[in-house]
């Protein structure tokens, strides 16, 4: 699933399962079940209010609708990388078993 601004200044590709949480309930979501997918096109046009990067590779992001998305972390893939191409090109990336690699502008991968 990939998330970003209207603007193509910000992207966030979710690479891994996932949790979709709002105020009724908690879905797990997987490309391996894309058919059931359509729960999660309720973040169509809803607007990040709040997002967090844990060092573990964890990522919790709210959205104005009130719904959380949680992706974890991952031992074998790379669970979610975020681009932003404003002025300082930053990337960041969670990397398998659970670190973050972050860039911006010129600096390289910095492990966090």
């Amino acid at each position: 699933m990939e998330i970003g601004d209207t603007d193509g200044e910000f992207s966030l590709r979710i690479n891994t399962p996932f949790k979709l949480k709002d105020s009724e309930d908690i879905a797990d979501y997987t490309a391996e079940r894309l058919s059931e997918i359509g729960g999660a096109l309720r973040l169509f046009d809803a607007v990040v209010v709040d997002a967090k990067a844990f060092k573990n590779g964890r990522l919790e992001m709210t959205f104005s609708n009130g719904i959380i998305v949680f992706v974890d972390p991952d031992t074998r893939f790379e669970p979610w990388e975020a681009v932003g191409n404003g002025e300082d090109g930053m990337r960041i990336i969670a990397m398998p078993g659970g670190e973050l690699v972050v860039w911006s502008g010129s600096q390289l991968g910095k492990k966090m």
